[in-house]
């Protein structure tokens, strides 16, 4: 088996990162269900964002560069269907 090289520093701050918190007590699943709340509120401001950034970044780019470059990101947005 091969394991990854991961120095223990970055490793112990990665999991602090995700840290979920503890599920088990009554207290602990409230602060779950609030921070899903707010995480949940916060994705049509994601998508909106990342709209408007395709957008920008196919308009500002020059016109030399090829369509499939300056506008293919939004194939692949979210509700699109790809063709092909």
């Amino acid at each position: 088996m091969i394991k990854a090289v991961i120095p223990v520093k970055l490793r112990k701050s990665v999991r602090r990162w995700l840290d979920v918190g503890n599920a088990k007590t009554p207290v602990g699943r409230a602060l779950l269900h609030e921070q899903f709340r707010i995480l949940t509120a916060q994705i049509p401001v994601l998508y909106g964002v990342l709209v408007i950034n395709s957008i920008t970044i196919s308009y500002v780019l020059p016109p030399s560069f090829p369509g499939w470059f300056r506008f293919g990101a939004t194939r692949w947005l979210p509700g699109r269907q790809s063709s092909g």
